[in-house]
């Protein structure tokens, strides 16, 4: 399988172990980068007491080694644009693998962050009084769906054999 086509395309099915494969190494190179940025900002001389967290017109002064932050930020944005990207391709093609459409990301993504965006709502707009108990159902409801993700994605065997997305991944193999 070629590199391009197994990260960015959707078409087709990965096993769940290639799926685990992928989601290792974006956690392995995500939290390195992250480290090394950490290691090479340059906090020298800032005195952070001047700075106002909502204020962005210091955040140029900082620097990662020597690369200024906004430029630095920039190539973080973009790598993860892109394992964003390379991560929608792969979990379409593990729902093709269990013989979902790409639809289901509705339900496995996007339906849990507006259950949890309308708990909260729920909870800032009403205090702990009646909403609360709606605040919560969301909030059930949205963990329900992060669990069947999780168990569907991360745990259970593809269709065996041929299905409408492609061959099997694991045919062949024991």
């Amino acid at each position: 399988m070629r590199w391009i086509s197994y990260l960015f395309g959707f078409r087709g099915r990965i096993s769940c172990g290639r799926f685990w494969a992928f989601l290792s190494v974006t956690f392995v190179c995500q939290i390195t980068l992250a480290a090394a940025a950490v290691w090479n900002i340059d906090f020298s001389g800032i005195d952070f007491s001047q700075y106002n967290l909502g204020d962005w017109s210091n955040f140029t002064t900082l620097h990662f080694g020597n690369t200024p932050a906004f430029v630095a930020l920039a190539v973080f944005v973009i790598m993860d644009l892109t394992w964003l990207a390379a991560g929608l391709a792969q979990t379409v093609k593990r729902l093709h693998d269990r013989n979902k459409g790409a639809a289901w990301l509705l339900a496995f993504i996007v339906l849990p962050l507006v259950l949890e965006f309308a708990a909260m709502f729920l909870y800032v707009a009403g205090g702990f009084s009646k909403s609360s108990l709606a605040a919560a159902f969301c909030n059930l409801a949205g963990l329900f769906l992060w669990i069947w993700a999780f168990a569907e994605l991360l745990f259970l065997r593809g269709t065996a054999g041929d299905n409408r997305f492609g061959r099997d991944p694991l045919a062949g193999k024991g």
